[in-house]
């Protein structure tokens, strides 16, 4: 039996219903396993792109001449491809929605980087797992045309062991291909990665990976969806993203990692 259903059958069984409550607590916000590697999402998950994914949707509608669904409509589709995305929330197809593409990657080109700001506490947990000697990835559904510029602005790009989005590894989340892809690159097995994102998408791919998850709420799904993906954990704050991990802050998150430290950075076209 695992430690984790161990313990459980204890509390359920000699424990008072006051302190079975503190040790499940405890237990939502730990990891059944030391992962080997961690993988981040990157919209809503380390960068706050909302703001600038509803304005780039309002421009490409604005384009086409059709009404702009809501936030909350949009929202809900952050997370897959835009290609997917798009025909979520409008039904274009064919040659409508290839205008529809162009359009939006033309108001994402025009994009002032500055905009896109990192959560804050986000760079000091992915400084620390590199610090404490744990390989760091993205997988995103956002390409690498737009990917990796903004990692780079945010000083996070060369903390990077991989960085990869959908096309690397040929299946959208949550098929769990880029989380498979990521373990075979780094020579681990999936059950010890720790898929950490903002999405039911995310939680998805990385139980279809049989990888350990975190789900964190202050992205673009809303709690209750991301409790009903059934996380390993449940973050509500960059710090218990560390606490699930068993890491403490590095002690000088606000500077890049040293040389000792920093990954180098490689696609799948660079193996």
């Amino acid at each position: 039996m695992a430690i984790r259903d161990a313990v459980t059958a204890y509390a359920g069984a000699v424990l008072t219903p006051a302190h079975r409550s503190t040790i499940f607590a405890a237990m939502a916000h730990t990891l059944p396993r030391t992962p080997a590697a961690v993988v981040f999402d990157f919209d809503g998950t380390i960068a706050d792109t909302m703001a600038v994914i509803i304005e780039c949707y309002r421009a490409m509608y604005a384009a086409l001449g059709d009404p702009c669904p809501t936030d909350r409509e949009i929202s809900a589709t952050i997370g897959v491809p835009l290609e997917t995305a798009i025909r979520m929330q409008s039904g274009y197809a064919d040659g409508m929605l290839s205008r529809a593409v162009d359009a939006y990657r033309d108001a994402m080109r025009r994009l002032d980087l500055s905009l896109v700001q990192s959560f804050d506490g986000m760079p000091g947990v992915i400084r620390a797992c590199a610090a404490a000697g744990m390989p760091v990835a993205v997988a995103s559904s956002r390409s690498h045309q737009s990917l990796d510029p903004m990692l780079s602005a945010l000083g996070l790009y060369e903390t990077m062991a991989m960085v990869i989005d959908h096309t690397d590894a040929g299946h959208e989340k949550p098929h769990p291909a880029m989380l498979t892809l990521i373990a075979e690159s780094l020579g681990v097995d999936a059950s010890l990665l720790v898929m950490v994102g903002d999405t039911t998408f995310d939680v998805e791919m990385g139980h279809a990976a049989g990888a350990m998850t975190i789900g964190v709420t202050w992205g673009s799904h809303e709690r209750t969806s991301i409790e009903r993906a059934n996380p390993t954990v449940i973050a509500d704050s960059p710090p218990q993203i560390l606490a699930a991990l068993g890491l403490t802050p590095a002690a000088n998150p606000g500077a890049p990692p040293g040389r000792e430290q920093a990954l180098r950075t490689r696609h799948v076209s660079d193996r």
